[in-house]
């Protein structure tokens, strides 16, 4: 597992963008944007846009502290993920 600093940036103190800085250890990523849609249930989710024709980059993963996301690619090959947060007051710093 990769350490990193992320910095989230929020509205009416609300998240709604972040950004971290590319480490050695990720390899030959470019800078890019992400964008992130909320959903109930991120397993469930993802395995319905599998069904529906998009590719999963990254499998359903905890992220500790703030929710459980996924990265995929839709059929015409666009990444996005997909988040299940969990509630404000159960998130950490």
């Amino acid at each position: 597992m990769i350490n990193i600093t992320y910095t989230a940036f929020s509205l009416d103190e609300k998240p709604i963008a972040g950004m971290y800085k590319i480490l050695e250890e990720m390899g030959d990523m470019p800078s890019h944007w992400l964008p992130y849609f909320a959903v109930e249930d991120c397993d469930q989710s993802s395995a319905k846009a599998q069904e529906m024709g998009a590719t999963v980059l990254q499998p359903p993963t905890d992220i500790p502290g703030t929710g459980r996301f996924s990265v995929l690619l839709d059929p015409q090959r666009a990444a996005f993920a997909i988040i299940k947060m969990k509630p404000m007051e159960e998130q950490t710093e």
